[in-house]
């Protein structure tokens, strides 16, 4: 620990310097130099904008990491908007939000709003010229040129090459070592893209290439899923690498196997995290995403491959019985500089019956620093929780300390019946407990049996929670023995356990639009009794009988 503060300090102490280099008025005059009169290829951008969003724009509506600003004249680092928001409105993603909206008004829109970021900031600035930011710009600026730029003047055209031109250069010097991890792979199709359509001198594609295996394998584990653990950064990665073969297609450009190879691996990777709504599972930071995005991002990666039962490396089963699906984090929390937005969520799981979510986790927030400590703690996933402390230490701002030391986990199958077993000792240094999880799920998808096995010392309260979905109803049957669902497609389902007291109550859920929703939980609460505490439970669904 000592040895990552050290390292964490000499860090910061780099950046500094580097600012203070990258503000001086010489190292603005090195990014100057020649730019192209006119772009060489211009890439397909296949990817779908918010139309809602898109007109919210045009009335001066700013709506970013749930947050939402409104301004007739923009300002670019707002003193009321967090990073989060700030990184995402210089990324200029939204160009396509606007592009949705079609016509003249949103391309003049779009060309006032890119002008106006040019003349405001030709210098180096550590927020708006930071890794995501940048590295998105980039790619958004060149991917919908056709919408804003191709019809624009020679005065506009000029400005925006001249831009893309020194950010691109600014960027192949930071790049890949001054970079946060979980932006390489963005910034691979920035430097591909500039130097393919800028037809630039610089060399940008070069200096990518030279990286692109390094930054595949320090992004991405062989079984395809993120070393971030955050189902999210998939969808993103993969995007990113799609549009980077698409255009060196295009550009008759030699196509690197390890591109091929990582795309084929990472598309099954995003479909094992898929409920049946088409909508990514909330593990580590992850958010459902819009499902027809995921299912355009899969048709255009042109692979075939299906998901997995178990991802070895990051650590996640998968049990698909019938038009049930569970999926179940069985793994530690990603590794540092991976663990942003890890959460300590060890052993805990969703499952969902056909398009219709039932046990999830409360998901995540972008506004990490407001919201990472509450909606990444153990009590906000479904598993045990032991005296409201969390399996794993959260750090201020996101990050991960303390975290298991040990990790077991098997899975046994029988007659289409899956019975998956996993136990932690992250609870060891505050309780000298262990637990452990069993996992049983019928060969029909419709009985969900589990046992959660505390073992350690008596007197320790703990709570074991089951997170429902906002469309589940629920209600306590007047013995108080067990809880009745009731999912929006009508279907009823029944959850009981023995020996604890069972209660219902208030829980969050965060949508793909960071909204936070109102939704219950299902907990069991008890008191640790002997050397071994065991809580079973069960979810069955309610047979209706035909009269």
């Amino acid at each position: 620990m000592a040895a990552e503060k050290r390292t964490g300090t000499l860090n910061k102490i780099k950046r500094s310097a580097l600012g203070f280099a990258f503000q001086s008025g010489l190292y603005n005059l090195s990014l100057g130099g020649s730019a192209p009169n006119n772009l060489l290829f211009t890439p397909c951008d296949s990817w779908h904008g918010d139309r809602s969003k898109g007109l919210e724009i045009l009335d001066g509506i700013y709506d970013f990491a749930g947050s939402n600003i409104q301004m007739q004249d923009p300002v670019w680092q707002p003193f009321d908007a967090d990073d989060h928001w700030i990184c995402e409105f210089n990324s200029f993603e939204w160009l396509r939000d606007l592009r949705s909206v079609g016509g003249d008004t949103a391309r003049k829109q779009a060309r006032f709003l890119l002008q106006n970021w040019i003349e405001k900031n030709q210098h180096w600035q550590a927020d708006l010229w930071s890794g995501k930011a940048l590295t998105k710009r980039i790619g958004a600026w060149l991917s919908l040129y056709d919408f804003y730029g191709s019809s624009a003047d020679d005065q506009f055209q000029k400005s925006i090459l001249n831009s893309l031109t020194r950010q691109a250069r600014h960027l192949s010097r930071i790049f890949p070592n001054q970079l946060p991890v979980d932006t390489l792979i963005s910034a691979l199709k920035a430097l591909i893209f500039a130097d393919i359509c800028l037809n630039s001198d610089d060399n940008f594609h070069q200096t990518a290439l030279v990286h692109f295996e390094q930054i595949i394998d320090q992004s991405i584990y062989p079984d395809g899923s993120p070393k971030s653990r955050n189902p999210a950064d998939l969808l993103w990665f993969l995007r990113d690498l799609i549009d980077i073969r698409a255009l060196l297609k295009m550009a008759d450009r030699e196509i690197p196997e390890a591109l091929h190879f990582a795309i084929d691996k990472m598309t099954p990777a995003l479909k094992f995290f898929l409920h049946g709504d088409g909508k990514l599972a909330h593990f580590n930071g992850g958010q459902e995403d819009q499902p027809d995005l995921i299912a355009t991002i899969i048709a255009h990666s042109d692979a075939r491959g299906t998901p997995l039962k178990d991802l070895p490396h990051s650590r996640y089963a998968r049990v698909q019985a019938g038009k049930s699906l569970l999926l179940a984090d069985v793994g530690f929390p990603a590794n540092p500089h991976h663990d942003l937005h890890a959460h300590a969520s060890t052993l805990s799981f969703e499952f969902s019956k056909g398009k219709e979510r039932l046990i999830v986790n409360c998901g995540s927030h972008k506004q990490l620093d407001k919201w990472h400590q509450a909606l990444g703690s153990t009590a906000a996933h479904s598993t045990v929780c032991l005296a409201d402390v969390n399996s794993s230490q959260l750090l201020a701002g996101g990050g991960i300390s303390r975290h298991p030391e040990t990790i077991s986990y098997d899975r046994f199958e029988q007659e289409g019946a899956t019975l998956l077993q996993a136990s932690h000792d992250g609870y060891q240094p505050n309780f000298a407990t262990d637990h452990a999880r069993q996992l049983f799920l019928s060969a029909d998808g419709e009985d969900l049996r589990g046992e959660d096995a505390l073992i350690g010392p008596s007197n320790i309260d703990f709570a074991v929670r089951f997170h429902l979905h906002p469309a589940v109803g629920a209600s306590l049957t007047q013995d108080g023995q067990a809880i009745l669902l009731k999912m929006p497609s009508g279907e009823g389902w029944r959850f009981k356990t023995k020996g604890f007291t069972l209660e219902l109550e208030e829980s969050i859920y965060i949508d793909p639009a960071d909204t936070i929703r109102q939704s219950q939980q299902i907990v069991i609460r008890g008191t640790t009794r002997s050397s071994k505490t065991i809580c079973k439970w069960s979810l069955k669904r309610e047979k209706i009988e035909k009269k």
